[in-house]
């Protein structure tokens, strides 16, 4: 009986390893999917890439994010060097999170680098 338990117990444990192990998996690669073509965005929205010309990982958004750090691992924190803005409004890329110390604007229908000097400071992002 004892060891029909423990053999329970560890097919249990390895159940809810693996099931965590999946979890932060598909939780990782959905906010930081790298796309598999240049460029991909969608309808009405605002996306960030960390590789230059639309690629590497990128964040789709129709709202702010207060802090980069705290999305998809972080990868995009002080790491855009990207942008696509068809979201039907200018955004702002801010040097702080919540929003403070604007470091430029992009104006809507813009696709293309960001400077390397803006790229790496990037730490929260919002329509303006």
């Amino acid at each position: 009986m004892t060891s029909k338990r423990s053999k329970l117990s560890r097919t249990l444990a390895a159940v809810a390893i693996t099931a965590c192990s999946l979890f932060s998996a598909s939780s990782t690669v959905a906010a930081q999917a790298g796309a598999p073509a240049a460029w991909e965005c969608g309808e009405w929205s605002f996306c960030i890439y960390s590789g230059a010309g639309g690629t590497g990982s990128r964040l789709e958004m129709r709202d702010g994010v207060y802090d980069l750090g705290g999305v998809g691992g972080g990868v995009l924190d002080n790491n855009v060097h990207s942008v696509k803005n068809i979201s039907g409004d200018a955004w702002c890329l801010y040097d702080y999170m919540g929003y403070e110390g604007l470091l430029t604007r992009i104006q809507d229908s813009y696709t293309g680098p960001i400077s390397a000097s803006i790229g790496e400071k990037v730490t929260s992002v919002q329509a303006c």
